[in-house]
């Protein structure tokens, strides 16, 4: 993501000036940084004469406020700096950076702070005022406010992205989207069904949705069938192959030979195929917990789910319950996992 971008080029900025600037002997990696805006403020106020070290200091600011989302002002800085020390290409490569991720909304789309996240969005929406691009910036900022539990707002969003451009791409999938974070599942899936309709092509990531919905409302043999034309429209997607597979087993039916196929898949991670293997019974429950130890923060939930749902289509209710719960604490809410974990949790 070009926030990314941002923090490299200001690194080099505030940190290797001098592999760059040999021979410039007024400019040094020793001059004073900020980390946070009441420093940052202090350090512009309290910098020296020489243009370059004030030039450091505008720059240092530019790239805390570009972080909090306040892109706008961070552009300033930037071409505060820039006109100080309009010699420094990384000075000037960095704001190229800064206003191309302002064109394209980096910050909102992306960034774990949610306050910071949602400023940079909210001056997306506010840059595209009166142009039909807006509907791009309310589609980013309703996905934001539903990763921050805001779904009324996000809702409020998508119907403003509706009215500005009804037509544009993936709008019922956003929706769908918001309505099975919000837990309504039966209109997401009424949502879902109709852009699966609509689509002139059969979209995996599409199906993959109104499959887990499928699911969610009770209908799983239909959630079978969305699973399995996911993978057909797209042989990458595992993931759809797998909860077909792992239905399949919920309805007594033949499963194993599509999971055994998944092993020797080229997208199979090291914790799916210790899950497979588990499911297979050529593995056990501490094969799957010792491989999510090192698989990313996501991967306890998808583990906990799996050997829950193992428990549960066995008949052992307390071993569900445990794992069921263990998958739900994990507060992973944006897994299919979690939701699926959460559901039956509910029935046991």
């Amino acid at each position: 993501m070009k926030y990314l971008v941002i923090a490299a080029l200001t690194c080099a900025l505030l940190g290797c000036q001098q592999a760059g600037r040999q021979g410039r002997g007024d400019y040094s990696a020793t001059f004073a940084q900020c980390n946070d805006l009441p420093s940052c403020d202090q350090l512009v106020a309290t910098s020296g004469q020489g243009d370059v070290e004030r030039a450091n200091a505008y720059a240092s600011r530019a790239r805390v406020l570009a972080n909090l989302g306040r892109t706008d002002d961070a552009l300033k800085d930037a071409d505060a700096a820039t006109k100080l020390d309009p010699g420094n290409q990384a000075l000037m490569l960095f704001k190229i950076s800064l206003a191309g991720s302002m064109e394209s909304g980096a910050g909102c789309t992306d960034g774990a702070d949610t306050v910071a996240r949602l400023k940079a969005c909210d001056a997306w929406v506010a840059r595209e005022s009166n142009s039909p691009k807006q509907a791009d910036a309310l589609d980013a900022r309703a996905a934001a406010l539903a990763d921050a539990g805001r779904f009324p707002d996000a809702l409020a969003d998508l119907d403003r992205a509706d009215r500005l451009r009804p037509q544009r791409q993936d709008a019922e999938l956003h929706r769908a989207l918001v309505l099975t974070l919000a837990g309504d599942y039966p209109k997401a899936l009424a949502v879902a069904r109709k852009a699966v309709a609509d689509s002139i092509f059969d979209d995996a990531h599409l199906l993959d949705v109104e499959g887990e919905l499928l699911y969610l409302t009770g209908e799983r043999e239909q959630a079978v069938k969305a699973f399995d034309a996911s993978y057909k429209a797209d042989d990458q997607a595992v993931r759809a192959k797998f909860w077909s597979a792992i239905i399949r087993l919920e309805l007594k039916q033949e499963a194993a030979g599509d999971l055994r196929a998944l092993l020797g898949h080229p997208m199979m991670s090291p914790l799916g195929a210790a899950i497979i293997r588990f499911r297979l019974r050529e593995g056990d429950e501490a094969n799957v917990l010792n491989e999510a130890k090192m698989s990313g923060p996501d991967a306890p939930c998808i583990a906990y789910f799996n050997i829950g749902h193992d428990a549960w289509i066995r008949g052992d209710r307390s071993g569900a319950r445990a794992a069921f719960q263990q998958a739900v604490d994990t507060g992973r809410t944006a897994l299919p996992e979690y939701r699926a974990a959460k559901l039956i949790l509910q029935k046991l």
